[in-house]
């Protein structure tokens, strides 16, 4: 038998045998709510509390089909009529529900109060459904607070403490300003030894009391706080450890630790923010230091020389979580829905954290782009409970990170922390305990006024003054401090310090040696004794070893100590070493570092080059329609994209580098310029832009010409054939297509010819001769088939020869054909992840689905193609796909949605000069006017309606190819 569970507190949900069931539209939802807390309901009661806008009639209509609705999504009798008149839920079947089982025993059910009653359900035009949930949700806050503090006082006071915790944050939250209750949950801490989390209750009670009612906690619990804080202490360490002051903050930090290893994570991450050297690392150092067992740790950095190179950071996330995958033994999964980063790293997190929980330090946040910022944000708000994350930043000055911590801390995912520097006094005790003694005024003085407090500052200056034989106050600044951290290194240790300065974030050990000559097995000898200095850490992945500083400052302070000759001269030296060791098709990583030494080295064309190849990266995959794959690891592609406002100021950016590049080798100014507006004209066509695209393409063919560069002209006449396909212009297109086939068989690429001929076939499509095009598509599959390319990076070329036949067989009507061949270019295509391809199949199938009225499966077809756009930024085919969605939402009676996608749809198409695409649109008008005609059309919908039904008709025969679309003119 089913098994249906109904839960009303907190977000409501239905699940059937344990899976989560989405119903059409809310509706649906809000009967099934209303049901399971009222034994049985009048027909007129429910259709006029739900549809009170509409007449008897149309009410009674809409109940109808939800409860068929309803009915097909359970696919059992769930809902029972007793009467012709009457509705109820069938309680001889297997169904349970939250608030019932609440309601009847709260005391032996405080567990099941997972938050208010249909906690941020709301469906539109029903106040009188709104008043009930209000009604209702007072009732159980009622009972809850009435059972609650007795039944949890009694359970820690004896020392029960499982199933405690939820409850008392429930209890807190419904009273924040009754401090009996707060009491009770730092009794709670207290007694399950998380003395951190007391003083955390403590301070947000305090602000929360100062902020709303201007007083403070009153005596008693001062009381709990002061206790928690006076048993927080450090355990004692040699001198190079100490560390001083952040109790509150240390126990903070150490009570979500303790608390993420006993399984009790509330899945609140924290956020500890401060200026460079106010001690964020070390905080986090000392807190870790006591980590307890089976708790696992991975450390990502984001660094200001990729700031400009998106999602650099995370992408080292996902190989660290690989690493620690693979250290257990375990394969990563990723997302078979949606190709999207953010969803492979939960997947990832998942995994691992069902052998052990994870804390995540993610230092230096400030450097973070903006991509990165947005994907950690979904993957916090989505992570599960064992996951912990620290976030280290500098105060925040940009929108984006802003906007971050305030939706996580809106959303209950994150605790702000932030520190100071130290005061005087502050800064004259951390002297005093690190000394051991008292120094005198005038001492302290000086070193306050050197260091104004700065806990990496004071610390630096503190070795130096433990430093036998040396001068605290040789220098007037605190950078005499770090330059006596160096100088008792040998003349080789030094050379090496040198070096590593050279990269910003770490220094592969392979690159190193090089470098230096050195064997590996020297270079680590000496990187030993560097590292019991503190000056170096090591950081190990699969590939390499990474050599990095302690700290940042040190690593400034040692690379701007050299000469600006020598400086350029070792930048081109590691650019070249980079380089040899690059595969053909590289990774965004490598390409920025690239980037970065050819730019130290001040050798423009160079570091032109590789920016070039950087924006070419992260283009190729979301905007070349069927793209080429390169060698690169599969990871390094995973959602990779730039949005269309990062990728126009970087063409505005490179414009303005070549406005400024002199040299005396013109052709190779002339190569550069070639590839910029190849990259460029290929973004605009694919992005809608064909005037200044075509244009800028055609410089390419001049330039490739110029240069004798046969095979920038094949590429060249691709893009233009693309702008035919864009536009639906067949006429002109075979020009290109037979000039590109002449070019590749005179270079004798087979793979290109194969490529040329498939667009060939396409032609053929569009002006209708679908034997020739099935001839073409063939002779294209052929080649790539003869020459076992199938698993190479051709595969998404492949893929689209198999969708083009798919279209010949939707245009004559074999409609299980055309699924067959959807199918292989999805299969195909998802192997490679190429989001942009998989959208258009996905769409394809969709639309085959529809025609075969199978409505709901072409709905979840049209789902994974929209999702798909989230991955790169595109208008193509997109108004087609927004069309149909509205069409599947019209058919299965969401209203709203048909609304929100037709709208979208109408946007869309406008920047577009898609006739296709427009006449797509028109014929979802034609359909719903058809169908439910203006007078009564949904007013959500007729909102949108601009044209009458006999105008959008004419539109969309207009727009629609009579040779590509025989489906949709068929229908008109």
């Amino acid at each position: 038998m089913a098994k249906l569970e109904i839960t009303l507190f907190g977000m409501p949900q239905v699940r059937l045998d344990g899976e989560e069931v989405y119903f059409p539209y809310a509706k649906i939802n809000a009967m099934l709510y209303y049901l399971a807390v009222k034994p049985v309901v009048g027909r007129d009661e429910i259709a006029g509390l739900l549809w009170p806008e509409e007449d008897e009639r149309i009410a009674k209509k809409n109940l109808r089909n939800a409860i068929y609705q309803a009915k097909k999504s359970l696919g059992a009798e769930f809902i029972d009529s007793p009467k012709k008149s009457l509705l109820c839920l069938d309680w001889s079947q297997d169904i349970s529900c939250d608030a019932l089982k609440f309601a009847d025993n709260p005391v032996d059910n405080l567990a099941l109060y997972g938050g208010d009653f249909l906690d941020g359900f709301y469906i539109k035009d029903s106040e009188e459904y709104e008043f009930w949930t209000m009604k209702m949700r007072a009732f159980y806050q009622e009972k809850y607070i009435a059972n609650a503090y007795q039944v949890l006082s009694e359970a820690i006071e004896a020392g029960r403490f499982d199933q405690v915790e939820k409850p008392l944050h429930t209890l807190v939250g419904m009273d924040e300003f009754d401090e009996r209750n707060v009491r009770l949950l730092m009794t709670f801490y207290a007694k399950t030894g998380r003395r951190g989390k007391v003083i955390e209750a403590y301070y947000n009670l305090k602000k929360l009391l100062r902020d709303e009612l201007g007083i403070s906690p009153d005596n008693d619990t001062r009381a709990l706080y002061e206790e928690a804080v006076a048993q927080v202490r450090l355990p004692e360490k040699e001198k190079e450890d100490f560390f001083y002051g952040r109790y509150p903050e240390l126990a903070q930090v150490g009570g979500a630790i303790q608390a993420l290893a006993k399984g009790r994570g509330e899945g609140r991450s924290i956020l500890l923010e401060g200026e460079a050297g106010v001690g964020k690392t070390a905080l986090i150092r000392r807190a870790m230091e006591d980590l307890p067992q089976g708790v696992l740790t991975t450390e990502v950095i984001a660094y200001q020389a990729e700031t400009h190179f998106s999602l650099r950071p995370m992408e080292v996330f996902l190989r660290r979580l690989e690493d620690i995958l693979s250290s257990q033994g375990e394969e990563m999964k990723r997302s078979q829905e949606v190709r999207d980063l953010s969803r492979t790293i939960l997947l990832a997190l998942e995994q691992i954290t069902q052998k052990s929980p994870l804390v995540v330090v993610f230092d230096d946040l400030h450097w973070m782009d903006d991509l990165s910022v947005q994907v950690l944000t979904a993957t916090i708000l989505r992570a599960n409970p064992r996951v912990l994350f620290l976030l280290l930043s500098r105060p925040a000055f940009r929108q984006d990170l802003l906007d971050m911590a305030s939706s996580l801390v809106n959303a209950g995912k994150l605790t702000p922390i932030t520190l100071k520097r130290f005061n005087r006094k502050e800064s004259e005790e951390f002297v005093r305990q690190a000394m051991g003694k008292k120094l005198e005024n005038k001492v302290m003085d000086r070193i306050y006024w050197e260091t104004e407090g700065s806990p990496f500052f004071l610390t630096e200056y503190l070795q130096v003054m433990n430093t036998p034989d040396r001068d605290p106050f040789m220098t007037p600044k605190i950078k005499d401090a770090i330059r006596a951290r160096f100088a008792f290194l040998s003349p080789q240790e030094r050379k090496l310090i040198d070096l590593i300065s050279y990269f910003y974030d770490e220094a592969p050990l392979s690159v190193l040696s090089q470098l230096t000559g050195l064997s590996d097995l020297d270079l680590i000898g000496m990187l030993e004794g560097l590292k019991r200095t503190n000056l170096l850490v090591e950081k190990v992945h699969q590939e390499d070893v990474g050599i990095a500083f302690t700290h940042i400052k040190l690593r400034e302070y040692i690379y701007q100590d050299q000469s600006p000759a020598k400086r350029q001269a070792i930048h081109q030296r590691i650019g070249q070493i980079l380089e040899e060791g690059i595969e053909k098709g590289g990774t965004g990583y490598i390409y920025s570092k690239l980037v970065y030494h050819f730019r130290g080295a001040k050798d423009p064309f160079k570091s032109l080059e590789y920016e070039l190849e950087t924006l070419n990266y992260y283009l190729n995959f979301s905007h070349e329609l069927f793209p080429v794959l390169t060698n690169q690891r599969e990871d390094d592609r995973e959602g990779v994209y730039i949005p269309r406002d990062r990728a126009k100021s970087s063409f505005a950016h490179l414009e303005a580098q070549f406005s400024d590049l002199r040299g005396p080798d013109e052709k190779e100014i002339h190569r550069l310029l070639m590839i910029f507006y190849y990259i460029k004209g290929r973004y605009l066509i694919h992005d809608g832009l064909y005037e200044e695209g075509i244009q800028d393409i055609r410089r390419v063919i001049d330039l490739a010409r110029e240069l004798g560069d046969q095979v920038f002209i094949l590429e060249s006449y691709k893009q233009v054939i693309f702008y035919h396909i864009q536009t639906n212009q067949a006429q002109g297109m075979e020009k290109y297509i037979r000039g590109g086939l002449d070019l590749a068989r005179s270079l004798e690429d087979k793979e290109e010819e194969g490529i040329l001929l498939r667009l060939q076939g396409l032609y053929y499509m569009m002006v209708g001769d679908n034997d020739q095009a099935r001839t073409h598509l063939e002779a294209s599959l052929q080649i790539f088939q003869d020459r076992d390319f199938l698993g190479s990076r051709y595969a998404v070329n492949i893929a689209a020869a198999h969708n083009y036949l798919g279209e010949i067989f939707f245009q004559e009507g074999k409609y299980r054909e055309a699924l067959s061949e959807y199918d292989r270019a999805i299969g195909l295509s998802e192997e490679k992840k190429a989001s942009s391809a998989m959208s258009v199949f996905y769409i394809n199938k969709g639309k085959t689905l529809y025609a075969l009225g199978q409505v709901d499966l072409a709905g979840e077809e049209f789902a994974m193609a929209y999702q798909l756009y989230g991955l790169f930024d595109s208008f193509w085919k997109r108004p087609v796909l927004e069309a149909y969605l509205a069409l599947c939402y019209f058919d299965t009676g969401d209203m709203e949605a048909a609304a929100k996608f037709l709208s979208r749809a109408g946007e869309n198409r406008a920047s577009l000069k898609d006739p296709r695409a427009d006449g797509t649109v028109a014929f979802a008008w034609v359909h719903i006017l058809e169908t439910t005609g203006s007078s009564s059309l949904d007013p959500a919908l007729a909102a949108l309606q601009n044209q009458d039904l006999t105008s959008y008709r004419t539109r969309a025969l207009a727009g629609l190819d009579p040779n590509r679309d025989a489906f949709e003119r068929g229908r008109l």
